[in-house]
């Protein structure tokens, strides 16, 4: 059985024994805020007392050094949670963008950089002040203990005030749990339909629906704020209990103070550091309040990528290169997003050297089927297998090797012309990449370029045609002599020379012994195969032997 790495878990077990520094200084830390009490103690009962200049020196310069010792060790701890919360977001970022590519080739495409926000979200989480607040918290313990310590009525006062605050956020979050989730959810459907707005805006304009989609972004928009003005509410509302509580609270512990000196139950200093002991003690739960909202995010997102970033071991024998055969066995393939087939039931096999042409109507499942041979889309049922070995059986980056592929639509990334045709390894010979824009045929037009193999480009437009775009991709597709070559309409916006160095391009594959599959409706293609594979509803109606084929009366050999 495969076994599937959950690499959250690694990374918060690292994240957890970093703190350790943490916990030593918040220690040290909290152990030093007790300065102020203690001086103001030491100020009433002894020096206002003792009207002593010396006394009143010493402690001071006592004091403001361990003062000086507590800045620079809350500093440090501080220093610490940024570097946990980056070594945090760095275990995690390799497996959030392959997480994102797999949402992406799948067709999720809204989702697709959802891994990559929740781990950006819990790094800013850690290394705000919300967990520091956190380790803090158990030592309010001895601080209310040191209260107690005074008198008990002033800690039990204390102690009654903090479970109020303590239970405000519990009961924030319950109260606007549900608006928090449609805000999360309306503001990436927002982004997401941003997104697609700005991807199509030339058709939108022309088309004149601009105004309609303007509509439904705004509707959106208010769907979502009003989710997020819900949350803001409730959070807002009890924000502001919470700060009236504690000012109320620290009010009380200097009434009943007083009233017990009154009553020489305890010393002047003594009530008085108490009201200061009390904003100590409640200080982390201040603090844990300010940072509930993100505390509760960060969690869902940690359960987002404990949930997204469990991937399969991918870990894999490596397997020889192919070099002999290609067999499609009972194929079935089903769109991401879809229950059923587009295409079933496909078998046939090729051998090393053969140029198969796939033609049918519109929508027959030519381009499913070619995404399916090259293991963009799982089979539902079935099997595609190099040299006998299924395509999940071989290692992703290994069987990417021996695979060139040119979607319909094509796309780039950001960096170089060579960049892009080396498919962005670093270290590609550049012998490499002149060969296959040579068996492309585009050398010379990439030498016309402003920078030649050096020019940038991305997925925008840039200086490159549509067609100078869809031969370039067929560079990418050749370089490094693939076995497997599939070619989905990659002729759908060349013009004659385009198409005629297509044609070379295919034949020179052929002749090296790789196998190429041609999705097509040119007969220029088609002339070019030595067998074809006619396709209709999802089914194979014809395969065979190029000739033998086009003579059989079927309507899309025919059309073609």
């Amino acid at each position: 059985m495969t076994q599937s790495r959950d690499p959250v878990t690694p990374a918060l077990r690292a994240a957890l024994r970093g703190t350790t520094g943490v916990v030593l200084a918040s220690t040290t830390v909290n152990l030093l805020m007790l300065n102020g009490s203690i001086y103001m103690m030491q100020i009433y009962d002894r020096v206002l007392v003792s009207r002593s200049p010396s006394t009143l020196v010493t402690l001071s310069a006592l004091v403001f050094g361990l003062f000086a010792v507590q800045g620079v060790l809350d500093a440090l701890r501080q220093r610490l949670m940024v570097r946990i919360a980056d070594g945090f977001a760095e275990m995690l970022r390799g497996p959030a963008h392959a997480a994102a590519m797999r949402l992406a080739a799948s067709g999720a495409t809204r989702a697709a950089a959802a891994p990559e926000q929740d781990v950006e979200r819990v790094r800013t989480v850690l290394a705000g002040a919300g967990p520091t607040a956190l380790v803090d918290l158990p030592f309010a313990v001895l601080f209310m203990a040191l209260i107690f310590a005074i008198h008990p009525a002033l800690g039990a006062t204390a102690l009654g005030g903090g479970v109020v605050l303590i239970l405000l956020p519990v009961l924030s979050g319950r109260l606007s749990r549900a608006a928090a989730d449609a805000a999360l959810r309306g503001t990436a459907q927002r982004v997401g339909e941003a997104e697609t707005h700005r991807r199509n805006a030339e058709s939108a304009r022309v088309m004149g629906f601009v105004g309609r989609l303007r509509d439904r972004s705004l509707a959106a928009a208010a769907a979502a704020s009003a989710a997020e003005l819900t949350v803001a509410d409730v959070g807002g509302a009890f924000a502001a209990t919470a700060r009236t509580v504690r000012m109320a609270l620290q009010s009380a512990l200097l009434g009943l103070g007083a009233w017990l000196a009154i009553h020489d139950a305890v010393s002047s200093g003594a009530f008085l550091a108490c009201s200061a002991l009390v904003g100590r003690a409640l200080a982390p739960v201040d603090l844990a309040i300010a940072h509930w909202r993100g505390f509760g995010e960060a969690r869902a997102a940690l359960r987002r990528l404990r949930d997204g970033l469990r991937a399969p071991d991918d870990a894999r024998t490596r397997l020889p290169t192919p070099v002999a055969r290609l067999a499609v066995e009972g194929l079935s393939v089903t769109p991401p997003g879809l229950a059923r087939p587009v295409v079933a039931g496909v078998d046939f096999a090729l051998e090393a050297g053969d140029v198969l042409a796939v033609v049918g109507p519109s929508g027959a499942g030519k381009s499913s089927l070619a995404r399916a041979l090259v293991g963009a889309w799982p089979a539902a049922t079935g099997a595609v297998r190099l040299d006998g070995a299924r395509l999940d059986q071989w290692d992703a980056e290994d069987l990417g090797r021996h695979i060139g592929w040119v979607a319909q639509s094509v796309g780039f990334f950001d960096g170089t012309i060579a960049e892009n045709i080396a498919r962005m390894d670093p270290a590609a010979p550049a012998e490499a990449v002149i060969a296959a824009a040579r068996a492309a045929g585009i050398h010379e037009m990439i030498l016309r370029t402003p920078q030649g193999y050096d020019t940038r480009i991305g997925d925008a437009q840039g200086p490159l045609s549509t067609g100078q775009r869809q031969r370039l991709a067929l560079a990418r597709a050749l370089y490094g002599e693939p076995f497997l070559l599939v070619l989905d309409e990659a002729n759908s916006n060349l013009d004659a020379a385009g198409e005629a160095a297509l044609v070379r391009a295919i034949a020179a594959a052929r002749a090296r012994g790789a196998i190429v599959v041609v999705v097509t409706h040119r007969t220029n293609l088609i002339s070019a195969a030595n067998r074809i594979l006619v396709v209709e509803d999802g089914a194979v109606k014809a395969f065979g032997p190029r000739d033998e084929v086009v003579r059989l009366p079927t309507p899309a050999v025919r059309a073609a």
